[in-house]
C-alpha cells in the first residue's frame, strides 16, 4: 500500500540515497506487518482455544438464563415491588423497558418531513430520533410509544472485578 509523504526536504541527494531509504523503509514495514500478521495468528488461535474451553459454560448458561427468564415471566407478581431480589450475586427481577412502534410508517414520514425533522430521518425513519421526541411528548402521528418489562439480571460488579483481577 503506498504512502503519501509529506515533505520532501530531506538530506536524500542521490537516487542511491533514495533508494536505500526506500529499502530500509520496505523492510521495517515488512517486520511491521509480519508482527502484526502473527499477533493476529495467536489472537484468532486464542479466541478459537477460548470458545472451545468454554462451549460447555455457554451452552449452560444460556438454559439456566432461559430458566431464571422463564420463572420471572411465569411469577411476575413476585416482582410488582420491589421490582428486582437482590443476593449476594447482584440481582435479578423485572425493569422497564420502553419501545416505539410505528403503526404507520408512511403517515409518520409524511409528518417527519412536512415538519422538517431531520434528526428523525436518514435513509429512512431514525427509530431513535422519534422516539427520542415522543418521549418528549411530542405527537408524532403514526407512533406510539409502549411500555412492558422484561426479565434481567445483573452480576454485581465487585464479583465481576475480581474475576478479572485473578485472570
Amino acid at each position: 500500500m503506498p504512502k503519501k509523504l509529506k515533505d520532501l526536504r530531506t538530506n536524500i541527494k542521490t537516487v542511491e540515497d533514495a533508494d536505500s531509504l526506500h529499502g530500509q523503509i520496505a523492510r521495517l514495514d515488512i517486520f511491521l506487518t509480519k508482527k502484526k500478521s502473527q499477533a493476529e495468528s495467536k489472537i484468532a488461535t486464542v479466541k478459537s482455544n477460548l470458545e472451545k474451553e468454554t462451549a460447555k459454560a455457554v451452552a449452560e448458561l444460556a438454559a439456566k438464563e432461559a430458566a431464571l427468564t422463564s420463572y420471572i415471566e411465569q411469577h411476575r407478581e413476585r416482582f410488582e415491588s420491589p421490582r428486582n431480589r437482590i443476593t449476594d450475586w447482584g440481582k435479578y427481577g423485572l425493569q422497564k423497558s420502553t419501545r416505539i412502534e410505528i403503526d404507520d410508517p408512511e403517515k409518520a414520514l409524511e409528518y417527519v418531513e412536512a415538519n422538517e425533522m431531520k434528526d428523525c430521518i436518514k435513509t429512512s425513519l431514525d427509530l431513535s430520533a422519534v422516539r427520542k421526541r415522543v418521549k418528549a411528548k411530542e405527537k408524532i402521528p403514526g407512533c406510539t410509544l409502549t411500555s412492558d418489562d422484561i426479565a434481567h439480571y445483573t452480576v454485581a460488579k465487585s464479583l465481576l472485578d475480581e474475576a478479572k483481577e485473578e485472570a
